[in-house]
């Protein structure tokens, strides 16, 4: 434990002085490295403990982020098919039919709940399930497959991946796209309403 205090403690001044100092975790990985260079038998066990579970998290965070597609779009394009939260509650306020696709997770999804009347396709998917057939689309996800003459709203959790969605959905022919760049910390930020989320049956079953 000596060493753990005595790397706080040092990771605190750096605060004190204003050196922008790194996160507490990676401090502690840089101290480790340079005591692990003379030996494991010199680092505490609970710090290896820790260092072994930032790096776990990190290759996680890595193969999560290498599903996303990268390719970003013109800007003026997503610009112009940007809508705000007014125009969406006014449009879920009108009722009949709305296709709001929202291309997070489904675990975020579960934590979090969502827009009513969200439907879901994770982002990691997106492009393989607009390729599948209306009826393995319909079994998997539990709605039908829109239709690219369809107008579909778009949004994930902070509007990255509504963006990321665009050149996927264009690539199927979905150019009638309304993109909530707020997305959901938005809609909470102005105090939407929120209700949880239920995966499909299959889509459940096969997870993320």
């Amino acid at each position: 434990m000596q060493f753990l205090f005595l790397v706080y403690t040092k990771w605190r001044k750096s605060i004190d002085k204003n050196k922008s100092p790194m996160l507490l975790p990676v401090y502690i990985r840089v101290q480790w490295c340079k005591q692990a260079a003379s030996g494991w038998g010199c680092v505490h066990p609970l710090v290896r403990q820790l260092q072994l579970s930032v790096c776990v998290r990190s290759r996680l965070l890595a193969l999560t982020m290498a599903d996303l597609p990268t390719e970003m779009p013109p800007e003026d394009l997503v610009l112009s098919h940007q809508v705000n939260f007014s125009e969406l509650s006014s449009r879920l306020a009108l009722g009949g039919q709305l296709l709001l696709l929202d291309v997070r997770r489904r675990d975020e999804l579960e934590q979090t709940g969502c827009i009513p009347r969200s439907l879901n396709v994770p982002l990691q998917e997106l492009d393989a399930a607009l390729a599948l057939p209306d009826n393995q689309f319909c079994a998997q996800y539990g709605f039908p497959k829109p239709a690219p003459k369809d107008e579909l709203w778009v949004s994930c959790r902070s509007g990255r991946r509504v963006r990321l969605a665009v050149p996927v959905l264009d690539r199927h022919g979905y150019n009638n796209v309304k993109l909530y760049l707020g997305s959901f910390l938005d809609w909470q930020a102005n105090g939407g309403a929120v209700e949880p989320f239920v995966a499909p049956k299959e889509a459940s079953a096969g997870g993320d």
